[in-house]
């Protein structure tokens, strides 16, 4: 619909700068609009402008879409490092305590094994 529009308000406005008039044919009643070369001119340039303002506004929709994404992935790998970090934490101090209460290599293997046992290996 605006392309319409500007396209006939653009066709209008060239063909009356442009000094286009009405031929008319035996009856002085009917006539017929010559159109000029101008107002074709300036017809094509509106429209190759709306088109190049069309692609610009889908290239910056598509940039915001991979920013958003980006972030979303960055958000996402720093929640999974938090997680690592804390289950190591959580390994290291329930290792030690272990360690520190009944012997070392028994103990250890036990919470391993329980450990993994909870995620279902």
């Amino acid at each position: 619909m605006t392309l319409v529009a500007l396209s006939s308000s653009a066709f209008s406005l060239s063909s009356g700068l442009t000094g286009s008039y009405y031929y008319k044919k035996g009856n002085p009643t009917s006539s017929r609009f010559l159109i000029s070369y101008s107002s074709i001119i300036i017809i094509i340039i509106i429209i190759i402008i709306i088109i190049i303002i069309i692609i610009i506004i889908i290239i910056i929709i598509i940039i915001i879409i991979i920013i958003i994404i980006i972030i979303i992935i960055i958000i996402i790998i720093i929640i999974i490092i938090i997680i690592i970090i804390i289950i190591i934490i959580i390994i290291k101090s329930v290792t030690v305590t272990l360690i520190r209460c009944c012997g070392k290599t028994s103990f250890k293997f036990l919470f391993w094994g329980e450990f993994l046992m909870q995620f279902g290996f």
